[in-house]
Order: C-alpha cells, then structure tokens, then sequence
C-alpha cells in the first residue's frame, strides 16, 4: 500500500473507529498480522487469512454488531481457543489505550484473540477462553450501562 491510501485508510479508522488505531497502525507498519473472520469463516480460513509468517498474529473477533451471539454463532470460536495463547475480550466501549495493550500481548504472546463482544456475551467468551489462555476482561464499570448502547430508533 502506497502512503496515500495508508494515509486515507488512518483517516477513515480515525473518523469512524478511532479506538482501533493503534491495532491498525501496528498492522500498516508490519509490526503484527490481524484477521477480521465473518461468523461463518472455519479456523482453517483463519489461518489463510493471516498469511505473514514470522509476525505476531491477531484474531479480531467483532461480535458487538448489534446482532451477537457470544461463541455459540462464530464457526472458528472453538479454533480461536486452541490457537491463541493470550485473550483480550472486550465487552465495552473501545479506547485507544486497550488496543495498544492488544498489540503489547500479541508481540509478546505471539497469537493474540481479541474479541469485541457485549457485556451480555463478555462472560461466555471469557469462559470458553480463559482457561485456555491468559486473558483479560474489559467490561463497563458498574453503572455505565450495557454496551454497546442501543441504536435510537425514530
């Protein structure tokens, strides 16, 4: 990718998900490999979809798209728990600061499985995961309200 179109890709990750930057910007400079699966997509898909041997790989699991299901409705959730060595779930509203810890744990454990999920499924991936793998929780503080917050309908 030409600096232009890195330049237009930052510009439109930091418009509409500009807590991701630092995931995007580590991926952009060859620092780690990341793979975005659909529900369907089995971990042999996965793997295809990572593609950049010798870099430190994330799995980016996006399950709070208003339609989450928890583990139960992604193909590769079973896949994702044998292959990744550390977890970060995160059950709440994204800041930059996560996803730099996401890119410390993946260099540092090599295969990172970074699920963003609800708080309602927060707990099921943590299950299916945390035994596996060390991991971390990101839920919102008591208080806060569930995320993600609900769209307003008109």
């Amino acid at each position: 990718m030409n600096p232009a179109d890195l330049a237009r890709v930052l510009d439109i990750f930091a418009q509409v998900a500009p807590w991701r930057l630092p995931l995007v910007r580590a991926a952009a400079a060859g620092k780690i490999a990341v793979a975005e699966p659909g529900r369907i997509a089995t971990g042999k898909a996965v793997r295809s979809m990572l593609n950049r041997p010798g870099l430190p790989e994330v799995v980016l699991i996006g399950d709070d798209d208003y339609r989450s299901t928890g583990p139960a409705g992604w193909r590769c959730a079973d896949w994702l728990a044998g292959w990744g060595r550390r977890a970060l779930i995160h059950g709440a509203g994204g800041e930059g600061r996560h996803y730099e810890v996401a890119v410390q744990a993946a260099v540092a454990g090599r295969r990172l499985a970074l699920v963003e999920t609800t708080s309602a499924h927060a707990a099921a991936w943590a299950a299916l995961l945390r035994d596996r793998m060390p991991s971390l929780i990101v839920v919102p503080k008591p208080g806060d309200g569930p995320h993600p917050i609900p769209p307003v309908r008109h």
